[in-house]
């Protein structure tokens, strides 16, 4: 009897060679205004992902709406569904996000944008602090 290993090489990975984004592989027209507005607007993170989730989606393919769903964001985005509607509502409300019957967009005048309503996150901040204070 002998002993003979064989070695099972069909399992390792081949090199694998690092992304780089091409142009040729595809883009997304924005004008800088819009873009510079998104930044130095008081987004959260959620908001911020769904917002270029959103214009990716519309001026992608060269739309100003669509119907896109709360899914199809999600998977884009790896947000929860659920919180990609709650996101979606709270830039409708502030004028970000436009929708016209079962479609949606970038609102592009974004002198219309408004950021008086308050944001989740600082209602939060708010009441937590007041809790903390009372213990």
């Amino acid at each position: 009897m002998s002993n003979v290993a064989y070695a099972d090489f069909s399992n390792q990975r081949q090199q694998e060679r690092p992304k780089v984004a091409n142009l040729e592989d595809g883009y997304t027209r924005i004008a800088n205004d819009l873009l510079e507005a998104a930044m130095s607007s008081d987004l959260t993170a959620r908001q911020l992902k769904v917002f270029l989730a959103i214009v990716r989606k519309t001026y992608g393919f060269s739309k100003k709406l669509d119907r896109i769903t709360n899914t199809q964001i999600a998977s884009m985005t790896g947000i929860h569904h659920t919180h990609v509607c709650k996101a979606k509502n709270e830039m409708i409300a502030m004028n970000i996000v436009i929708s016209s019957g079962n479609q949606i967009g970038i609102n592009k005048s974004f002198n219309e944008w408004k950021f008086d309503i308050s944001q989740v996150s600082e209602t939060l901040a708010k009441s937590a602090n007041e809790r903390l204070a009372k213990v």
